[in-house]
């Protein structure tokens, strides 16, 4: 009796869980969802490369060696500490923009013409997370070809309980927190593109209810003798 009456309860609660709805519905997917999150053939244009705090720039002025830095790390503010100048802020821009406008400041002051080379020697790490539904939730770093399959297999892939139709790349762009919502299965099999993944993205994968009610079901099949021998 108490077999039958746990099966109707399973039974039931797998209705229950494919009528509920889910916590990501709202969330823009398909072609809404690539706008926010596209794959790396997708983009417009390749993603020029902007300095951060912490990275490790080299600085030098043609024919002006007394000047040149062979190391100097961007501080937390975005500045860097230049000869003459003094601070200067370089977060954000790429090291051809940052470049220009600190030639822009000696020739004020102190140089004709100067030509300003500011590189980017040792770039800070670039971080992406993964949480939810996986083996291995954690920050993971990332490449400019780091796409959402890469980071799913950095976190050692979905637990058998994920919903892989609510898998969720979240974005800060501008300013403005968005988000997209992927399947992943289709991703996987190829019929869908794979996104790219951008530094400072949070990738959350949703739990499946109808595969975690089954799984609490065996856990505890056992104990009400559900299951037995032919």
């Amino acid at each position: 009796m108490k077999s039958s009456h746990l099966l109707v309860a399973l039974s039931a609660g797998l209705m229950l869980s494919g009528c509920a709805g889910k916590l990501y519905d709202h969330l823009p997917t398909g072609a809404a969802a690539y706008r926010i999150a596209p794959s790396i053939d997708q983009a417009v244009s390749p993603t020029k490369y902007t300095i951060n705090p912490g990275d490790e720039l080299s600085f030098a002025v043609f024919d002006e060696p007394d000047l040149a830095i062979p190391k100097v790390v961007v501080d937390d503010a975005g500045n860097v500490q230049l000869p003459l100048v003094g601070s200067v802020h370089v977060a954000e821009l790429s090291p051809a923009e940052a470049s220009h406008e600190i030639s822009l400041l000696y020739g004020k002051r102190y140089l004709k013409d100067p030509q300003v080379t500011l590189s980017v020697t040792t770039p800070v790490p670039h971080m992406a997370s993964v949480e939810g539904e996986v083996n291995q939730a954690g920050a993971f770093v990332i490449g400019q070809d780091t796409t959402l399959l890469s980071v799913i297999a950095m976190a050692h892939s979905t637990t058998k309980i994920a919903s892989l139709t609510e898998v969720v790349i979240f974005r800060t762009r501008d300013g403005q927190r968005m988000a997209g919502r992927f399947n992943l299965s289709r991703i996987r099999a190829g019929i869908d593109p794979d996104p790219q993944i951008l530094a400072g993205d949070d990738v959350v994968v949703g739990l499946s209810h109808g595969k975690s009610l089954y799984r609490d079901f065996i856990q505890a099949a056992p104990l009400f003798n559900v299951f037995y021998r032919l």
